[in-house]
């Protein structure tokens, strides 16, 4: 799993983007933002199946407030 770049970077929105890999397990994913280190918001948990290979994600967030600093990262779950 590694956590990619913003894209579509608005002042209110932006996609965030990442890369998992099931390695052969059911797997889920969420991503988890917020103007601190500690997050706060996690996205819809979202299956990538169990495949074995590296999955491009995304998750579009908005309700962001404008001109400020947001931490995010990718979090991918599976047995």
């Amino acid at each position: 799993m590694t956590t990619g770049a913003v894209s579509n970077n608005q002042p209110t929105t932006a996609v965030l983007n990442g890369r998992v890999n099931p390695k052969g397990a059911e797997t889920t994913y969420f991503f988890q933002y917020g103007t601190t280190s500690l997050f706060g918001v996690n996205t819809t948990s979202t299956s990538v199946g169990s495949g074995n290979r590296g999955l491009r994600v995304s998750v579009a967030i908005g309700g962001l407030a404008p001109y400020t600093t947001y931490h995010y990262r990718l979090v991918a779950m599976n047995s």
